[in-house]
């Protein structure tokens, strides 16, 4: 069986640290089946469902090139039952690779091996194996841990408030097959979400909270969005990691919120001082007005004063004419009074609307300065050779391990994955990376359609010839790039990577994460870990990052976990290497964060 589908967001694990629960803390003996390999002892790390796993032994190919194994046959460990899952095998290089684009290629350099798509089994430990191909090669077996979890291929939407979207999460696979069945057992697992902040965005009306997986797998909600504003909804299921998903509101369309929030708090500013102007003139308006009316008023008195006077003193209708007078001083102080009552309250608004439009002018600031902080940064000012660090969307980063490796290395630890900018292959932008099938080489927006935070790291002062060489050797590393380009998700093509994921190198880092581990342990660990892992036989996601700069000549100055120095980890080139974390290359002080890519 071949996974029909699996979703980038999986690959994150490249520095995520799953909580890689390894089952021995030294070694672990393997046994032999029919006529299987020799015991051998190696270390038993876990893998989570969709991940490639992979035999630890070559295999000759037949001559026509393809695997001499057509099954690869699991079960639980101890049985618990009679029940045996087949999956189809996977072709994966084994052993060094050519470290020179002038060495021989990767299959020449590489040993062929037999690997497979972790199926979607229940938590726990099993036994996987496939029989003799033949009399000159024997079988093989080993010990895994199945860790089910739900994947994200969206891990940021954004919506106006108002509006209603849709997302999802997803199994592996829905289907497994159990041997000598050929009706596949369809999987569906019930899924919970659940909103950080619900008055920023929720379930619809007319949405449950609680879904089950369909038959592609999916688990889907309605969401509505309700005001500005950023919200994680967290996926969860019994037995599996979860997923996060964060839903942005916005009022306008921006490159994170932060930017429109600013560009919302530079308009309403504007607005603000638009108003405060307005009053301002009024109250001029109001004065002149006042003025105005008050002497037009005086003016009317004048006139009957005059009128009264040239009247004789005896004269008939002088009563009157003094009743005017009297009446006409009195609208004069009337109106005198309301204009100045006018007058008042509009110099009351203006200071009010000045107020504001100072308040709206001092929001606007502050935006401006979290902006400022993370800068965004535009597709079209990457250069070659720039490095991703990536926030993904599946959080399988197990909180103890990203607090460890914040307590380790200092401040906050916020990545979890690390990849390279290559720049435009065929007019295209591409970037080189470790999936959890290997190393390959996808365009820009399939390599981040899962990520909730990309931030651009550069390698400062050094010429766009020097780039292009980073850019080079990262899609040149293990033989011409051509073959390692996939146009979509590599999980679809599990098979043909030059270079294996390095879950071993997981283990390790995980078992430093236990606060009880002593350093003699992870010693011993390393080295079952180098001759499995070590090097350039297999990689994790910030390794391939840091062998790409040190073979341009350009070596990542970076701090090391106390912990794994302590224990005389980095004795090596390779070690040092095997175990850079996308959290110790954002530190580096021969890189500069150069802007957000994308973020919530």
């Amino acid at each position: 069986m071949s996974a029909n589908f699996y979703p980038r967001s999986i690959r994150i694990i490249g520095a995520s640290f799953i909580l890689f629960t390894v089952l021995a803390t030294g070694t672990r003996v393997l046994p032999s089946r029919q006529q299987g390999p020799q015991q051998q002892e190696q270390i038993v790390p876990s893998f989570p469902t969709g991940a490639v796993a992979a035999f630890p032994n070559p295999v000759a190919p037949l001559a026509d090139g393809r695997l001499p194994v057509d099954k690869i046959f699991i079960r639980q460990d101890p049985p618990a039952n009679n029940t045996i899952w087949v999956v189809e095998p996977q072709e994966v290089m084994l052993g060094p690779v050519a470290q020179d684009n002038k060495a021989a290629s990767p299959s020449a350099a590489s040993s062929k091996g037999v690997g497979f798509v972790v199926p979607q089994l229940d938590k726990g430990n099993y036994e996987a194996w496939y029989e003799s191909p033949s009399q000159n090669q024997p079988g093989q077996s080993m010990k895994l841990a199945v860790v089910p979890q739900l994947l994200v291929e969206e891990g940021l939407k954004r919506s106006a408030p108002g509006a209603e979207i849709e997302i999802r999460v997803k199994i592996s696979s829905p289907k497994l097959f159990v041997k000598n069945s050929t009706t596949p057992q369809a999987v569906s697992v019930p899924v919970r979400i659940q909103s950080s902040d619900p008055s920023v965005a929720d379930v619809a009306a007319s949405q449950a909270a609680n879904v089950v997986t369909d038959a592609e797998g999916y688990a889907r909600w309605k969401i509505r969005v309700k005001r500005t504003g950023l919200a994680e909804f967290t996926a969860s299921a019994n037995n599996f990691e979860p997923a996060s998903v964060y839903v942005v509101g916005m009022s306008m369309p921006a490159q994170t919120l932060a930017e429109a929030e600013l560009r919302e708090a530079e308009a309403q500013a504007t607005a603000r001082e638009a108003e405060a102007q307005e009053a301002a003139t009024r109250v001029t308006t109001l004065v002149a007005r006042a003025q105005e009316e008050t002497q037009t008023a005086k003016s009317r008195v004048t006139e009957a004063e005059v009128t009264l006077q040239r009247m004789p003193e005896k004269a008939a209708g002088k009563d009157a004419a003094v009743g005017r007078v009297m009446e006409r001083q009195k609208a004069v102080e009337a109106i005198a009074e309301s204009a100045e009552a006018r007058v008042a309250d509009a110099r009351e608004s203006a200071v009010e609307a000045q107020q504001r439009a100072a308040e709206a002018r001092a929001f606007a600031r502050a935006k401006a300065a979290v902006v400022a902080q993370v800068s965004t940064i535009r597709e079209a000012d990457l250069k070659p050779g720039d490095a991703f660090l990536v926030k993904g969307g599946t959080p399988i980063v197990s909180p103890a391990i990203m607090a460890f490796e914040s307590s380790q290395l200092g401040g906050s630890a916020p990545y979890s994955h690390a990849s390279l900018y290559l720049g435009e292959i065929n007019g295209i932008k591409m970037v080189a990376e470790m999936w959890s099938s290997g190393y390959w080489i996808t365009p820009l927006s399939v390599s981040i359609s899962g990520a909730i935070i990309v931030d651009v790291f550069r390698w400062p002062d050094i010429t766009d010839g020097k780039r292009e060489e980073i850019a080079s050797k990262g899609s040149n590393m293990f033989g011409e790039p051509y073959r390692y380009i996939r146009s979509n998700n590599p999980a679809f093509f599990t098979s043909g990577s030059p270079v294996p994921y390095a879950y071993e190198e997981i283990g390790l880092l995980t078992m430093a994460v236990k606060p009880l581990t002593l350093g003699i342990t992870l010693r011993t660990l390393a080295i079952v870990v180098d001759a499995l892992a070590g090097g350039r036989r297999k990689m994790i996601c910030s390794e391939l990052v840091a062998w790409v700069y040190r073979d341009v000549g350009l070596e990542l100055q970076m701090t090391y976990w106390p912990k794994l120095s302590d224990a005389g980890i980095f004795s090596t080139d390779d070690r040092r290497k095997d175990y850079t974390t996308p959290n110790m290359i954002a530190r580096s002080s021969n890189l500069r964060l150069m802007g957000r890519l994308k973020g919530p």
